[in-house]
């Protein structure tokens, strides 16, 4: 399953799109439910995005099969804006305080229309790609570009630097399977 930028926007409007030469088919309604949980692995360090407990900071782990790993895109808007929202506790990557400083936490909170709990895939130099904050415009970073266990999720800047990428995966060491438009995952 490959989810776009495209894919995701539909997903918000509520529909289906067609896929690759299939024929038009009724739009369809598409429940965020039907987006699965997927490891987010910080192609740096190779490790997974994992949430501490709520408020506290999220931060990388090795990853492990188990659902306190797994992130569900929720679509909330047409832009293709959606939620990263943690499969068991069902809370929201979100920015500290709604900031928007190089350095600012991410903690998982109650998923609610706050611009700072809306995040955007963007197209990112070399593999992986950039999820960038919708309210501060500076994407999910490890802090420091650490590889160590334990270091915590901040937002900076997108400037290349790979501890800034991403891949989404079915399983922790599969291949990605988020792409933005058709770039490598």
């Amino acid at each position: 399953m490959i989810l776009s930028r495209r894919i995701l926007t539909a997903a918000a409007a509520g529909m289906l799109t067609c896929v690759a030469g299939a024929a038009p088919a009724a739009a369809a309604p598409w429940p965020a439910s039907l987006i699965p949980g997927l490891y987010g692995v910080n192609v740096h360090s190779g490790k997974c995005l994992a949430p501490a407990g709520v408020d506290d900071p999220v931060a990388q782990r090795d990853c492990e099969i188990q659902p306190a790993f797994r992130w569900r895109f929720v679509p909330v808007s047409l832009l293709g804006w959606f939620h990263l929202e943690s499969e068991p506790s069902g809370r929201c990557l979100t920015i500290a305080g709604g900031g928007r400083a190089d350095g600012d936490p991410v903690v998982q909170a109650a998923c609610d229309d706050r611009l700072s709990r809306a995040w955007l895939l963007r197209d990112a130099p070399g593999p992986g790609i950039y999820v960038e904050n919708v309210n501060s415009g500076k994407c999910l970073t490890i802090a420091g570009g650490s590889v160590g266990r334990d270091a915590r999720a901040v937002q900076y800047r997108c400037d290349g630097q790979v501890s800034r990428r991403w891949s989404f995966r079915v399983t922790p060491n599969g291949p990605g399977v988020v792409r933005v438009n058709g770039g490598r995952p």
